[in-house]
């Protein structure tokens, strides 16, 4: 056993004894176990029907309760999220807002956590079965932050809880999303129920080792449970983890076949709009230029910053090494993208990056040339070009030359 007071009797309970209508019971750890673990011994405890997890960064706001839970009461299966406001951490000012929730939260190819727009297709499901009070509905996301949320209790025990071999934080919110989605469940958004987080800058605990390596260990579990044939080509991206020591995830596996939970490949098809499979690619990879030795194309740190901003070049980064700035792909239908956005095309010919969904698909679509090494923007039909010198901060399309600045090289290319 971990080791956990019946009931501990400390300062942090003399604080919770205060709010005398609530009735609080309250334990702790006697040993570190991370989140994990300590969620799950939690849940162990608890009596009543729901559960609601909340980090303890967190402040509520009125009226949060009853539309986090009410889901829940409709579908034992429903999995429901707060709307996450934020709290300055040095000020701990709450900036609330009003305006209807805008975004859905996913994890990338990396499995990293990030927001998303809310789809076409999911918000024309909301106007059809809500009618005018759709804005205030509850809304489907492929994944949670994982710091808040609210789960059926038997439920939570009858899907196999958290992976307790998963180190203190980090892929937790990554794999009850997979297992969630992929054996009957669903997983909401509640637009009415808010609560304000400290998103803090940096961590003020330690990873018992190397944050990345922590993390990267919790991942490479998701990966061999849950990613099916896409584990190969997670390491692909992460070949630093392809050798890592992670345990037997065993258990872990005989929940998946016990649930009968739906294969990868259904959850990035049905659910995760902005996920691809290494099946779905034609080239990918680092993007070396001929014209430039040792420069690769990079999205320079744009990816997740804004709609509409531009990728470049840089040196190349080491393929063993973590290439994330550098993974492009072009899809079997012609998308260029590279882990989170797709590239386009703006009216002054720069490639530009916007999201993978809910945009017309002509001004996406770019054709590899194996054997001259061109991009070519199929609605323009111009090619994409590195531009007069190595380091660039924009990549144009501009008229095929043959020059070596037009042409580039993949890592991987799919021979048919």
């Amino acid at each position: 056993s971990s080791g956990i007071n019946a009931e501990y009797g400390g300062a942090m309970k003399a604080e919770a004894d205060k709010v005398k209508d609530v009735p609080i019971r309250y334990y702790r750890n006697t040993t570190r176990g991370g989140l994990m673990r300590a969620r799950t011994a939690a849940a162990k405890f608890a009596t009543g029907d729901i559960m609601v997890y909340l980090d303890s960064h967190c402040e509520v706001l009125p009226g949060w309760l009853e539309p986090l839970i009410e889901p829940i009461y409709r579908d034992r299966t429903a999995v429901t999220c707060p709307i996450i406001d934020t709290i300055e951490w040095d000020t701990m000012n709450l900036l609330s807002g009003k305006a209807p929730m805008s975004a859905i939260g996913s994890f990338n190819v990396l499995l990293n956590y990030n927001w998303y727009p809310i789809p076409r297709v999911e918000q024309e499901r909301r106007r059809r079965e809500h009618g005018s009070h759709w804005q205030i509905s509850p809304i489907r996301s492929p994944a949670m932050a994982g710091g808040l949320f609210a789960i059926n209790r038997e439920y939570f025990h009858e899907l196999g809880e958290y992976d307790t071999q998963m180190n203190v934080w980090g892929g937790e919110n990554t794999e009850i999303s997979l297992r969630i989605w992929t054996c009957g469940g669903s997983l909401l958004f509640t637009p009415c129920s808010k609560v304000g987080h400290v998103f803090r800058h940096g961590y003020p605990y330690d990873f018992q080792g190397d944050h990345f390596e922590t993390v990267l260990f919790n991942y490479k579990r998701v990966a061999k449970v849950w990613m099916d044939d896409d584990e190969e080509f997670y390491y692909k991206l992460r070949p630093m983890a392809r050798n890592k020591d992670v345990g037997s995830v065993s258990a872990r596996s005989a929940i998946r076949r016990n649930l009968q939970c739906r294969p990868y490949e259904w959850y990035v098809d049905e659910i995760a709009p902005n996920l691809v499979m290494e099946k779905d690619l034609l080239h990918y990879g680092q993007m070396h230029s001929v014209g430039y030795d040792h420069y690769c194309v990079d999205h320079l740190g744009n990816e997740m910053k804004g709609h509409g901003l531009s990728i470049g070049t840089y040196p190349c980064h080491n393929p063993d090494s973590a290439i994330d700035n550098q993974f492009m792909m072009i899809t079997n239908d012609g998308i260029f993208r590279t882990i989170d956005r797709c590239l386009s095309v703006n009216h002054q010919g720069v490639l530009t990056l916007v999201h993978c969904y809910d945009y017309d698909e002509s001004e996406l679509k770019f054709k590899y040339n194996v054997q001259e090494k061109t991009i070519v923007h199929v609605q323009s039909g111009r090619c994409v070009d590195a531009g007069p010198k190595s380091m660039v901060t924009s990549l144009s399309v501009t008229p095929c030359t043959g020059e070596e600045r037009q042409q580039w090289t993949f890592t991987y290319n799919k021979i048919h």
